[in-house]
């Protein structure tokens, strides 16, 4: 449950035209600038603190392809951390360039578990594994008329991971796909043999007034999201109240980023220090 400081995107934005001076109204436009504006750059500035801070990260799994080498990266992740075989208790595989496999003359067609990946020659949404998969990832697709699951096993055999708290809601840690006839589970891709890549995602676009952001984004840091929004917006005005108005949003924004910033240095590595 939202803290009392969590702010929703109407709160934002109204305190953002209020900080401003151009308030008019609850879910009114202001005098200079439209809501739809405030809006945008509210989107803009939960985008540029998740790729400053990496506050938001999540982890998925990549289904591995006998003879593929290159996949697709989910489609919300801004940058990769880590990417393991096997799961998160199986082996890392580590960064590697083109360069470095050219000066060892190491042959690009070795099949076999990846114990490497490269991301240069590729688009920036892609990633390549070396050695190439020499097996597909275990994966099993299943229907279920019952909502209650004991365990699951793929097709290897393997038991997967779930929380035997929330049998009846969710299957937690294995992706798969719920349908809407009765049975719970359509598709499900086992860890083993597949890759799990660790990453920091873009944020979810902030559009109904009641939403919230991210619930990974701490709610300490909300009522100081008017003076980020502030900023993008007042830096287009030449009005001599709105540049003073500019200096302290900056100051008041910039203070709260570098607590939100050392907050995720207490996670753990920053997502800039990565070798990926």
């Amino acid at each position: 449950m939202p803290s009392l400081y969590a702010k929703t995107l109407s709160q934002v934005v109204n305190d953002t035209l209020r900080y401003c001076n151009d308030y008019r109204g609850e879910e009114e436009n202001g005098f200079t600038w439209l809501r739809s504006e405030v809006i945008a750059r509210a989107n803009d500035l939960l985008l540029e603190l998740v790729q400053k801070t990496g506050i938001l990260r999540d982890t998925q799994t990549i289904p591995l392809k006998k003879d593929i080498n290159i996949y697709d990266l989910p489609p919300d992740c801004i940058r990769p951390l880590r990417f393991m075989i096997h799961g998160l208790g199986g082996n890392i595989v580590l960064p590697r360039t083109m360069s470095e496999l050219d000066l060892q003359g190491q042959p690009l067609a070795v099949k076999g578990d990846p114990y490497y990946f490269l991301r240069d020659h590729l688009a920036p949404s892609q990633v390549a594994f070396f050695p190439t998969p020499y097996r597909t990832g275990s994966t099993f697709t299943r229907d279920s008329d019952y909502g209650l699951l004991r365990q699951i096993k793929d097709a290897d055999g393997n038991l997967l991971p779930f929380d035997a708290n929330l049998p009846l809601r969710r299957i937690r840690g294995v992706p798969f796909v719920r349908r809407g006839n009765g049975g719970i589970i359509r598709e499900v891709i086992s860890t083993y043999g597949n890759m799990q890549v660790t990453f920091v995602r873009a944020p979810e676009k902030w559009g109904a007034p009641e939403k919230y952001p991210d619930s990974d984004i701490p709610d300490w840091i909300h009522p100081h999201l008017k003076y980020g929004v502030a900023e993008k917006v007042l830096i287009s005005s030449k009005r001599p109240l709105h540049a003073l108005k500019l200096q302290r949003a900056v100051l008041k924004w910039a203070a709260a980023r570098f607590e939100l910033q050392r907050h995720c240095e207490s996670l753990g590595p920053m997502p800039g220090m990565e070798p990926v």
